[in-house]
């Protein structure tokens, strides 16, 4: 699975870490945001998510894991942007409930708030159900169909 990594500049210092978590998955990682905080030119949440919308849009990736300072702003402006189904994960339940459920492909991280010591341990358990979860999301990709992106209130009941 290609995945996309999109740090944005407060949480420019936190991209090792997420690197790190997903180091030796099998995955293909592109690292296309801040890889440190406080660099040129600096990367806000509004544009880390116009860069997801873009490369889940012309299909460069097939999932990105993203983030700001508290994982709110920068889900809210992936969001926005059409094909693009984020969830906010502060651990590793939201983690599994967020691919078994929602069936996304965008993942958003508070990378501040919350931080703190062992940050890094939290996003490798993240990143091992992650992983796991994501076996069965490359699954939907590749047949094109995902049952868990139906609205159940709109879609009419099946026969």
């Amino acid at each position: 699975m290609k995945i996309a990594i999109i740090s944005e500049t407060s949480a420019g210092d936190r991209n090792p870490d997420i690197i790190s978590a997903l180091d030796g998955r099998g995955h293909e990682v592109f690292n296309v945001g801040m890889k440190k905080g406080g660099t040129e030119p600096q990367l806000g949440y509004t544009e880390t998510g116009f860069l997801t919308g873009l490369l889940l849009h012309t299909g460069r990736v097939d999932f990105v894991v993203g983030g700001c300072g508290t994982g709110q702003g920068y889900l809210d402006s992936a969001m926005q942007y059409p094909g693009v189904f984020a969830g906010l994960v502060l651990d590793s339940l939201d983690a599994w409930l967020f691919t078994q459920i929602n069936g996304g492909n965008c993942l958003s991280l508070a990378l501040n708030k919350g931080y703190g010591w062992a940050g890094d341990v939290n996003l490798k358990f993240i990143s091992l159900t992650e992983s796991s979860a994501l076996r069965g999301v490359q699954v939907t990709l590749n047949t094109g169909k995902n049952p868990r992106r139906r609205c159940v209130i709109c879609s009419p009941k099946s026969q």
